[in-house]
């Protein structure tokens, strides 16, 4: 039972890591003068695969 609710805590720590990071690279390639728009894609496939691998954590817990 308390492997179910430390794996339960990582993946929706990961989904917080993953959508702060890509508000960052959001903000830091719309705004900062250093970024362009290959740091907006970054941030976007980073939060995607960080979706995709929880979302199979998350079954096979099931």
């Amino acid at each position: 039972m308390i492997f179910v609710t430390i794996v339960k805590f990582l993946s929706n720590a990961l989904k917080i890591i993953g959508m702060g990071f890509f508000v960052f690279s959001a903000y830091q390639g719309t705004f900062s003068a250093t970024g362009n728009s290959t740091t907006v894609f970054i941030g976007v496939a980073v939060l995607t695969v960080i979706i995709v691998v929880t979302h199979i954590i998350d079954e096979v817990r099931r």
